[in-house]
């Protein structure tokens, strides 16, 4: 029993073993044929005119300064060369714009101080002036005041006349 057993475990042991050879080879046959099917893949993409990037396809039988709107695959390298210098100079553009708008905003800034503190100097000038005109008015309206109860005392001295006996007797003295 012992034997048989034996037997059975190593017939068990060689058949996983097949197994595991066979599924490596599938595994190693695999990779083969995909790494051809990219090799294949690549090579078509490089000698198709239409997958590949080759701007001679674009070029017009017409005339070789124009292109070929089906057959365009991209500027040159001069062309990109160009439009990058470009963007650089308007890169430089815009910075010394920024610089001297953030100039202008400094020396606006700096004049609306200066208005400000001109404005803040003239309103106090003006009041003390205010107060100085105020105090001059109510000192001359007090003067105003004592030269009227001076004329009015005056007044009342010269135009005041104290009755005497004579003018209470020529009432009653007529019969009408």
């Amino acid at each position: 029993m012992v034997e048989a057993r034996k037997a059975a475990t190593y017939r068990n042991m060689y058949a996983q073993k097949q197994q595991a050879d066979e599924k490596t080879r599938k595994e190693e046959d695999e990779r083969v044929m995909d790494a051809e099917a990219k090799k294949q893949e690549i090579e078509y993409v490089l000698s198709n005119p239409f997958m590949g990037e080759n701007p001679a396809v674009a070029i017009s039988r017409l005339d070789p300064r124009r292109v070929r709107p089906d057959h365009w695959k991209g500027m040159s390298q001069g062309e990109l060369d160009d439009i990058r210098a470009m963007q650089q100079t308007q890169r430089e553009a815009r910075l010394e714009r920024n610089a001297a708008d953030a100039h202008e905003e400094q020396e606006y800034a700096a004049l609306r101080h200066s208005i400000a503190a001109t404005m803040t100097m003239r309103a106090v000038e003006v009041e003390m002036i205010r107060k100085t005109e105020k105090f001059h008015l109510s000192h001359d309206l007090k003067e105003q005041i004592e030269e009227k109860e001076a004329r009015d005392a005056h007044l009342r001295q010269v135009y005041t006349n104290p009755p005497d006996a004579s003018f209470f007797t020529q009432f009653g003295t007529t019969s009408r």
